[in-house]
C-alpha cells in the first residue's frame, strides 16, 4: 500500500512532462522516467522525518553522556542550547551558500552534534573544577586554561580540510563547507557563548579558604615588589606562609 501512491506520483509526473513538451500528444508517453528517480523522489520525501527522528535520538544520546560526565544539571541544559545553536546555524549556511538538502548535508548535519559538544566539554569540565569567589572568575580562568588548546585544535581541524574546497566534485565540495561551518560555530560557541553563559548562570562559585588564599599569594609571589617568591630566604612568616600553600607542610622540598 505505501508503494502504491509513489507509483502514482511517478506516473503523474511523467505525464506531466510529457504533456508540456508534446501538447500535439498529451496521452503518448514519449518521455519515461527511469526507476532512478522513482528511488530519488521517495528518498526526498522521507529526508526531513529521518534527519528530525535522527537529529533527537543523536542529541539525547549526548545529552545524556554529558550529564553523566559533567554530574551537573545545568551543563546538560547548556549543551543541549550550543546543539540547537550550532545546527541552526548550519542552516542558515546552507541557505546562504545555496547546499541542497540531502543526504551529505543530513550527515553532516548529524555528524556536528558530536564534534560541536567537544569544545564546549573542555571549558565546562575545566569551570568544574575551578575554584573561585564568582562565576565570572571560574569562566574566566577556565578559558585560560582551555581557551589556547581549542584554539590550536580548530586551525588544525580546518587546515586538514582546507584543500576539499579545491575540489571539483560536488560532494567533496558540500564536505568541506558543511564541516569549516561546524568546526567554525563550535568553536565560537564553546568559547563566546558558552562561558559567557557558565558566568551567569553556570555552577555555584566555590569560595577559596581565606588561609590557603593569602599562602597562596605569598607561595607564587603575588604583592611582592619584584613578583617573584623566593624560597631559599625569608622570614620565619614567609616558611609558614609557604608551608600552608604546600600538600603535606613539607618546606624542605622547597
Amino acid at each position: 500500500d505505501d508503494g502504491e501512491p509513489a507509483s502514482n506520483d511517478f506516473f503523474d509526473v511523467q505525464s506531466r512532462i510529457n504533456k508540456e513538451l508534446f501538447p500535439e500528444n498529451p496521452d503518448g508517453d514519449t518521455v519515461r522516467l527511469s526507476g532512478e528517480y522513482l528511488t530519488y523522489s521517495q528518498m526526498q520525501v522521507v529526508m526531513w522525518d529521518e534527519a528530525i527522528q535522527n537529529l533527537v535520538s543523536a542529541g539525547a544520546g549526548v545529552v545524556f553522556i554529558c550529564w553523566v560526565a559533567l554530574v551537573h544539571p545545568t551543563m546538560p541544559l547548556l549543551i543541549t542550547l550550543g546543539i540547537f545553536m550550532i545546527d541552526a546555524l548550519l542552516f542558515g549556511e546552507m541557505v546562504l551558500l545555496s547546499i541542497r538538502f540531502n543526504s551529505v548535508s543530513v550527515i553532516i548535519i548529524l555528524m556536528a552534534i558530536g564534534l560541536s559538544v567537544d569544545y564546549s566539554m573542555h571549558v565546562m569540565h575545566s569551570f568544574l573544577k575551578i575554584v573561585g569567589n564568582s562565576r565570572e572568575e571560574r569562566a574566566y580562568q577556565a578559558l585560560i586554561t582551555t581557551g589556547r588548546p581549542i584554539l590550536m585544535g580548530v586551525c588544525t581541524t580546518m587546515l586538514g580540510v582546507f584543500p576539499l574546497a579545491f575540489a571539483t566534485t560536488v560532494i567533496f565540495r558540500t564536505f568541506f563547507f558543511m564541516l569549516f561551518g561546524v568546526v567554525l560555530f563550535s568553536a565560537m560557541v564553546g568559547l563566546v557563548i558558552i562561558p559567557m553563559l557558565l558566568s551567569m548562570v553556570g555552577p555555584p562559585p566555590i569560595f577559596m579558604d581565606e588561609d590557603y588564599k593569602s599562602a597562596s599569594d605569598s607561595f607564587h609571589g603575588k604583592g611582592a615588589d619584584l613578583g617573584v617568591c623566593d624560597t631559599t630566604t625569608g622570614s620565619k612568616a614567609d616558611d609558614q606562609a609557604r608551608s600552608k600553600a604546600l600538600p603535606m607542610g613539607n618546606t624542605e622540598s622547597l
